[in-house]
């Protein structure tokens, strides 16, 4: 999803962590079970009150939140430059995740939101990444993607062929939001409790550097990115506690997997700086 804007318009997003908080509250209120949702969220509205919809049902709205979400912030960012542009996503980050801890009748606030069914398996997420990856490869040939991908080679030049600039960086931020939202509603569902926490820099660090180290530019890339730093991560929580090598044991290190994909970042970026794949 990030991918999809980013890649294609150049323009770094530093807000996608936040859209996907929003898919996974909308969500994980329309899915939750109505005895919990009581115990939960005693203060709820009464128009989402034992809702208590299936996953299907449920998506459509998150799609719908992610369009009009979209719409909201993709008419400002538009008319915004490549450099204020990336600037504004920060504060899209930082608005939603205020929201978040503000709405405390449906979200909870700081505190867990929990009870959320865990509906997320290996085969459901694997469908799902399988389809953002054909449906941000198909994207990449259609008029769009090859518009989008003018405004970022040079955006005079695009603009002087014909392209509408702002229309097309609106377009391509509506999709990339309703990608992300929908990501974040599986995540949601994976996580089965989390905060707004789980959606704020951490998150959208972590999906820049897989972006970066794979490739921006390609969905291969993304692809590539994603699966290296994935890896060292769980490689590196596994030693984050220490490990024992027969008679030697190796100490732990808070924030190791942290420590990793900053040096793996570092790394691309003074070695490959149009990351893995070129």
């Amino acid at each position: 999803a990030l991918a999809v804007f980013s890649g294609n318009s150049g323009i770094v997003s530093l807000g996608h962590s936040a859209f996907m908080g929003i898919g996974a509250y909308v969500s994980g209120v329309l899915t939750m079970n109505a005895a919990v949702q009581h115990s939960a969220l005693p203060q709820l509205p009464a128009f989402l009150q034992g809702l208590e919809l299936s996953l299907p049902m449920a998506l459509v709205a998150v799609i719908v939140a992610g369009i009009v979400v979209g719409i909201v912030t993709g008419y400002p960012l538009s008319r915004l430059s490549t450099g204020s542009a990336a600037i504004g996503t920060l504060a899209f980050l930082i608005v939603i995740h205020v929201i978040l801890n503000g709405a405390r009748e449906i979200t909870r606030g700081s505190q867990t939101f929990y009870g959320v069914p865990r509906l997320t398996t290996v085969y459901s997420a694997f469908a799902v990444a399988a389809l953002f990856i054909l449906l941000a490869r198909l994207l990449r040939d259609l008029p769009l993607g090859l518009r989008l991908r003018a405004t970022r080679e040079n955006e005079v030049a695009a603009a002087a062929n014909g392209v509408d600039v702002q229309r097309t960086r609106f377009r391509g931020w509506v999709l990339s939001i309703v990608m992300a939202s929908v990501a974040g509603a599986f995540y949601g569902h994976y996580l089965g409790a989390f905060s707004p926490k789980d959606f704020y820099f951490d998150l959208i660090f972590t999906l820049i550097a897989m972006l970066i180290v794979g490739g921006m530019q390609t969905v291969t890339g993304a692809v590539a990115g994603t699966v290296l730093l994935a890896a060292i991560v769980q490689l590196l929580r596994q030693v984050e506690t220490g490990v024992d090598l027969g008679s030697v044991h190796i100490p732990g290190v808070f924030g190791l997997p942290q420590l990793g994909m900053g040096l793996a970042l570092l790394l691309t970026i003074w070695r490959r700086p149009l990351g893995l794949v070129g």
